[in-house]
């Protein structure tokens, strides 16, 4: 098991960098209302997701793994490790939106969401409303609390 520790404001610019060798969109990082979690080695972060909570519901987002540890079990940590803070915020239902990670959320139990269906303070999410294109695939999972 890995340690899995909340990101400091000071340390954004080693997750922009894992972001944008993952291809995910980071312009928004400074601004975001997410609350970024991650896994460290050799102080570089080489496993990252985040939360941006909207009262019961939240977007789950960012949740990325640098390419020399994929398949490593550290994605799956670290979505399981959001949806625990999720539960434990009392968040009832986690959105997202991707454009590769499709079949691995689907094998972690989120389901095909149309997008404009979404309530609407995801919609009104940054993730939602500008940054991820409209062909993005969108999910979602109802959590157990």
């Amino acid at each position: 098991m890995v340690t899995i520790q909340s990101i400091s404001h000071s340390e954004t610019d080693s997750v922009k960098n894992l972001l944008q060798l993952s291809g995910l969109p980071y312009s928004d990082l400074d601004e975001a209302p997410a609350h970024f979690f991650g896994v460290k080695e050799n102080d570089q972060f080489i496993a990252t997701g985040a939360l941006e909570i909207y009262g019961v519901n939240a977007v789950l987002r960012s949740v990325a793994v640098h390419e020399a540890y994929q398949n490593m079990g550290y994605g799956l940590q670290i979505v399981r490790f959001l949806e625990n803070k999720a539960i434990e915020k009392g968040i009832k239902h986690l959105f997202l939106l991707t454009i590769t990670a499709t079949e691995f959320f689907k094998k972690l139990g989120y389901l095909p969401q149309q997008r404009d269906l979404c309530p609407p303070e995801i919609l009104s999410s940054a993730q939602f409303r500008e940054i991820c294109p409209l062909s993005a695939s969108c999910l979602s999972k109802k959590l157990q609390n």
